[in-house]
Parts: C-alpha cells; sequence; structure tokens
C-alpha cells in the first residue's frame, strides 16, 4: 500500500516592491488543503525558518508574474513551529497587523471577551441576520441623493448591535481557546483548521459591522474642511475597524458614540501629518497645477484688454466727456494716493453739489464710455 503524499507547507506570497509591508500567508495541511491565512511581516516568517535552521534565501522562489513566493515544509512536524504560527496568526486577527509606529495599544486577552456564558457547553451566539430592507422615507432619501444602496447599510437597532457584538467577542473568546489547545492538543493541524474557521467567521462578522457605520465616517468627513477627501475617507475607515476591535459592548454605550471619538482622532492624526508634510515640501505637488483652467485665463486676458481700451478712451477724451463726467469718473474708478477711490459722497463735497447729482453725472459718463468702447470694439473686428 503506498504512503499518502504529504502536501504540508506554509507558503508566503507578496509583491516585489511590497515586501516589507505585508505577505499574504496561508497554511495548508498534509492533503493540500488550505486551513489558515493571515498577513504576516518577513520577520515572522524569518523566525518560522530559523526553527528549521535554514534563512529566507533557502525557502525562495521568483515568480514570472512580479510576486515573490517563500515556501516552507512543515513536515516533519515541529510542535514548536506550527504553535508559533497559530499564535502569530491569533494575535492578528485580534489585535490587527503589527504597526512598529503604534506603542500605545495593548495586545488583548481572553478576559476581555469573556462571558459566563460563554463557558456553558454548547453554548453558540448564532449569527445576526439584519434586514435590510428600506422604508419609504429611506427610499425617498435614496432616490433624492442618488447614493447607492449597497454603499450605506441601516444604522443597527442597539439589540442588534449587542447581538452582533456579542456573537463577535464570542468568537474571539473561542480563538483565545484554540490558542490554548494549540499547545495541549496533538493534532496541531486539526487546531489550525480551527483558527481559520473561526478567522473567516470573525472577519464576515467585523465586516458586517463595519458596513453598518460606513455613514458614520462619510458623515464625519463631508463636515471637515479638506482637499484630500479619500484619504480623510481612508483613515476613517481604518480608524473604524480598530474602534470595532476595541469596543466593549457590555458597558451599555452606543457604538457611534465610540467610534465617533476614534474616527476624529484618525482625522486630527491626518491632518498633522498633511500639516508636517507641507512644511517640509513647500512646493508639493498640486493636482490643479495639471488642470490649467483655459476658459478663466481667457477671460482674465480680454477683462484685461477691455480696462486698457477704457483708460485709453478716458485718458485721451475719446469718449466726448465733459469736465466735470471726467473729474467724476476719474475719482470714482482711478484709486488716489492713498490707494482708495473716492465715494459718491466724498465727490459731492470737493464738487460743491449734491451726492444724488453726482451720481446721475457717473451715469451719464458711463453710457459714453460704453457708446465709445464699443466702438472701437466694433472696428478692431472690421
Amino acid at each position: 500500500m503506498s504512503r499518502r503524499k504529504d502536501n504540508s507547507r506554509l507558503v508566503a506570497t507578496a509583491s516585489k516592491d511590497d515586501l516589507e509591508i505585508r505577505l499574504k500567508t496561508v497554511v495548508y495541511d498534509i492533503d493540500g488543503k488550505a486551513i489558515l491565512q493571515y498577513r504576516a511581516d518577513s520577520r515572522h516568517i524569518a523566525e518560522l525558518v530559523s526553527l528549521r535552521g535554514m534563512t529566507l534565501s533557502d525557502i525562495f522562489s521568483p515568480e514570472s508574474n512580479g510576486q515573490n513566493i517563500y515556501s516552507l515544509a512543515l513536515t516533519p512536524v515541529q510542535n514548536d513551529l506550527l504553535v508559533k504560527i497559530g499564535q502569530y496568526a491569533i494575535d492578528v486577527i485580534i489585535n490587527g497587523p503589527k504597526n512598529p509606529m503604534d506603542r500605545i495599544s495593548k495586545a488583548r486577552n481572553k478576559k476581555d471577551f469573556y462571558e459566563e456564558e460563554f463557558k456553558k457547553r454548547g453554548f453558540v451566539a448564532e449569527a445576526v441576520t439584519i434586514d435590510d430592507t428600506l422604508d419609504d422615507n429611506e427610499i425617498t432619501q435614496y432616490q433624492e441623493t442618488g447614493e447607492r444602496r449597497s454603499t450605506f447599510e441601516r444604522k443597527l437597532t442597539p439589540e442588534e448591535e449587542r447581538k452582533i457584538f456579542r456573537r463577535f467577542d464570542w468568537l474571539r473568546y473561542r480563538l483565545m481557546i484554540a490558542g490554548e489547545h494549540l499547545k495541549k492538543y496533538k493534532d496541531k493541524f486539526g487546531v489550525l483548521k480551527e483558527i481559520g474557521d473561526l478567522e473567516a467567521q470573525i472577519t464576515e462578522t467585523r465586516d458586517q459591522i463595519a458596513r453598518h457605520n460606513t455613514a458614520l465616517v462619510i458623515s464625519l468627513a463631508t463636515k471637515t474642511r479638506t482637499n484630500y477627501f479619500d484619504e480623510l475617507i481612508s483613515e476613517g475607515n481604518m480608524a473604524l475597524f480598530r474602534a470595532i476591535n476595541g469596543f466593549d459592548y457590555k458597558r451599555g454605550f452606543k457604538f457611534s458614540t465610540y467610534a465617533c471619538k476614534s474616527i476624529i482622532k484618525a482625522f486630527c492624526r491626518s491632518f498633522g501629518k498633511e500639516r508636517r508634510y507641507r512644511e517640509h515640501n513647500p512646493i508639493a505637488f498640486d493636482p490643479s497645477f495639471e488642470k490649467p483652467d483655459i476658459l478663466e485665463t481667457k477671460r482674465e486676458e480680454e477683462e484685461s484688454y477691455h480696462l486698457g481700451l477704457l483708460r485709453n478712451i478716458l485718458e485721451n477724451g475719446g469718449a466726448g466727456l465733459n469736465e466735470s463726467e471726467s473729474t467724476v469718473l476719474k475719482q470714482r474708478f482711478y484709486p488716489g494716493e492713498d490707494g482708495k477711490r473716492k465715494t459718491l459722497g466724498e465727490l459731492g463735497k470737493m464738487i460743491g453739489i449734491s451726492k444724488e447729482r453726482v451720481r446721475q453725472i457717473q451715469n451719464k459718463g458711463l453710457k459714453k464710455l460704453r457708446e465709445a468702447l464699443e466702438g472701437r470694439l466694433q472696428a478692431v473686428r472690421v
């Protein structure tokens, strides 16, 4: 009887340009079936390889499609190697990918998600089905605003929110228990498969919560004055996911209250980065430089040309203005030594006539100027 071929291995894939960002890491069992997926950094892969007495170059195989692949055989089985894989995956699922700049966040533990009921044999926090059917008012709102239905899910009720976060905590509690089983049980691949199944359910639940709170990010972003709206939305979405991971529904607060604070903090950090970037790059790229407004430029050129014609007509007497009309127009529209133009009242006092009489003289002079200007322009066109 032939022995079954052992296909168990760990495969980490990354773009050639993004080796230090995140590697998509997949664990395959003896049958070659994917049982666990998570994101890892190159340091984690190097630690696993060192347990085999090898280096990254020993398991590296470049691909022609622009990716680098690291493939590590998991047999003969090393318990410490499989335990390290499981523990790292659990940490990423619970706390998110490692960020060397983040020195504030604490790692979560089993007590953070614990409820007495979770320990009862056979207890299951069922998945929450949300009825997203819109009522008449919501249908009218979407028709008026033109928003896509798939973009904004309706807001969760307090009871739905409590149930869905309870399931989220229960799944993470089970994940922590699976991490303890990984150290005790002999069937390491079986436990890794359980971790993979829980990861899929946790991701689905987290995405469900995020979909029903996306409108919160959009609402806060639209109230903010910025030229980088898309970047702001991206920062807000990441803050939303961090808020989902850190929210404790057992305290009785609404999630939107907790998430609001997290999103606004993310916006403030984003503004700080933008300000520092501008300070160090005063001639930073501006997209508007690549979009010259030809019509606006042409309008300004024509306006300048017409003003030049008017000034020439006014100074050379081309409009047949009498002395009063010429004086009023020059004083009204040419700034004096102080850089200011005379008001109707000031001109009336200077000439010795009423304010209304100055207005009449001004209007009569402007009419003559307009007729003279039209005559000049018509002559130019001909």
